[in-house]
């Protein structure tokens, strides 16, 4: 037998369970349908011109890359959190062009994706994980705000992968690193889009209703 018929049939030996797994390939043509469906409609994006919002992105991004100069005319709000500006702007820097900002908005839409899955798998089963992921996935309004450089689609994804974290740390109690982890994406969420400040309260009254006082005894509940 050759090395690579050896490095073949050890890679099916691996491969075996992991096929065995009905719902790991279902999640696996999931994400890859994602990823599909927005590779082949970011060439329409790239041909139209940015929209407002999307451009006082850009402007911010470049700004922080050293890609645009200014004197002190470019207004920094609340409205426009820094975290993609700052992602975005070290992209820049890195020598990215506006090309790769669109693929990072697509990989946050398969992220998105692979969180809405995790979240049903973690209050259903896995076959409505992967029903909402489906959904999800092939959803006509979170396709076009993906060809758009904006907040939406990324804050969306850190707000579920919060969700999937608060749910194994504080209702399953399986590590306290997933509290901490919760509220580091929530946190990202809100440094990325300034709307995720209306999910806290939801967030905190959730907790509350299910964990009572013994809530305001948690340590880890601060630290997060």
């Amino acid at each position: 037998m050759s090395e690579l018929d050896f490095r073949k049939n050890k890679l099916l030996v691996k491969l075996k369970p992991f096929l065995k797994d009905k719902y790991k390939v279902a999640l696996i043509g999931i994400l890859l349908l994602a990823l599909i469906l927005r590779l082949y409609y970011i060439n329409t994006a790239l041909q139209q011109a940015a929209w407002w919002d999307a451009a006082d992105y850009l402007t911010s991004a470049k700004i922080v890359g050293g890609k645009l100069a200014t004197s002190g005319g470019y207004d920094w709000t609340a409205t426009r959190p820094i975290f993609l500006a700052i992602f975005w702007g070290t992209l820049y820097r890195l020598g990215a062009n506006e090309f790769i900002l669109h693929l990072t908005e697509i990989l946050f839409a398969v992220l998105g994706t692979l969180a809405t899955y995790l979240v049903g798998k973690e209050l259903y089963n896995k076959k409505i994980g992967l029903i909402a992921a489906f959904i999800f996935s092939t959803f006509f309004l979170h396709l076009f705000y993906t060809f758009r450089l904006m907040s939406d689609v990324p804050a969306t994804s850190l707000y579920f992968l919060s969700l999937y974290f608060l749910w194994k740390g504080f209702v399953k109690e399986e590590g306290n690193k997933y509290k901490i982890l919760s509220m580091a994406f929530l946190s990202l969420a809100l440094f990325t889009r300034a709307a995720t400040i209306f999910e806290i309260p939801v967030v905190l009254l959730f907790l509350f209703i299910y964990k009572r006082f013994s809530l305001l005894k948690d340590k880890y509940f601060w630290y997060s």
